[in-house]
Order: structure tokens, then C-alpha cells, then sequence
């Protein structure tokens, strides 16, 4: 699948859908390791940013799981942990994007745009 210009749907949503799709068809089994955002991003043609926004959708439907520093894994719906699980996938979503935000902040202090 490619991302489309002329899909409505913003970017991120039609790589969540491509990526729910081949969770939900067994393609992608639970347990299995996701690529890395940085390659998503290449073989998509979109950003980093787009990559992570599209796995914090389907981290916060149950789909995906993730563990800090390592990589993302299709949820295995029989793994314990229910609500707990939910409540650690937003704290990680919490830590990513506060550690994005922290790297872009001080890349602009570095870099003061001309005024």
C-alpha cells in the first residue's frame, strides 16, 4: 500500500489502517516485531513524525505494543494485562513525545531562525 494525495484521510490514518489491516488478516502475527519507524518512513514516503503518530493510533486501540528504546510488536490479544497495558502504552506515548519535543526545542536554541 501507498500513501495517496488524493485520499481524504491525513497520512498517518491510511498507515494505521495498512498496518491494522495486515494485524487483523494475520499477516503480521502477535508477537511479531513491527519495522522500525525510520524504515515505515522510507517505505511509505512520509515522515518520522507520521510513522509515530500513526503507531500511537493503534497503540491506543490495543493494537501495537511498544517498549521504550526497542521497537513496536503486534499485541498479543491473549497477553495479560488489559487496562494496566492501556495506562503503560500512554505513559510510553507520554515519554516519546516528550523526549521528541525536548530534541526539537533545543535543535531551535541551537539554530535561532533569522528574524
Amino acid at each position: 500500500m501507498t500513501i495517496s494525495d488524493n485520499d481524504p484521510r491525513p497520512p498517518y490514518l491510511q498507515l494505521a489502517d495498512a498496518l491494522r489491516q495486515s494485524i487483523e488478516s494475520g499477516e503480521r502475527a502477535p508477537g511479531s516485531r513491527l519495522p522500525s519507524i525510520r524504515d515505515l518512513a522510507r517505505d511509505y514516503g512520509i515522515s518520522a513524525q507520521t510513522v509515530q503518530n500513526a503507531l500511537r493510533e493503534l497503540r491506543t486501540e490495543g493494537l501495537v505494543v511498544s517498549q521504550q528504546g526497542r521497537a513496536f510488536f503486534v499485541r498479543d490479544p491473549n497477553m495479560e494485562g488489559g487496562p494496566a497495558l492501556a495506562l503503560s502504552a500512554r505513559v510510553s506515548i507520554l515519554e516519546a513525545t516528550v523526549k521528541d519535543l525536548t530534541s526539537r526545542l533545543a535543535k531551535l536554541e541551537q539554530h535561532p531562525q533569522d528574524q
